[in-house]
């Protein structure tokens, strides 16, 4: 996703419909799996058992639930752009960045 936004960054202007559908899609599967770890994440603690025990410090599971906060944090912003958009009748126009 993350090179996706960078050339869609450097490129700036008009963002192409099929582009912007795309990232939008993925943005969307994010964060269902996001909600998907942030309800299990706290079985991957070694020595988890359900109603048992909680386990050591759960290493993996905070882990995975930084990266994908992250992942959709990266994307909200493309989003903000893509609703502006949406919502005035346009096509999605990015600034333009020197990155």
């Amino acid at each position: 996703m993350l090179p996706q936004l960078y050339m869609i960054t450097k490129q700036g202007g008009k963002v192409e419909t099929y582009t912007s559908q795309f990232v939008v899609l993925m943005f969307v599967s994010r964060v269902f799996a996001w909600l998907f770890w942030c309800s299990g994440y706290q079985e991957l603690a070694n020595g988890y058992v359900e109603n048992v025990s909680a386990g050591d410090f759960n290493w993996a599971g905070y882990l995975i639930i930084g990266m994908s906060t992250l992942q959709v944090l990266v994307s909200a912003d493309f989003m903000y752009y893509f609703v502006k958009a949406f919502l005035a009748g346009r096509a999605v126009h990015m600034p333009t960045t020197d990155v």
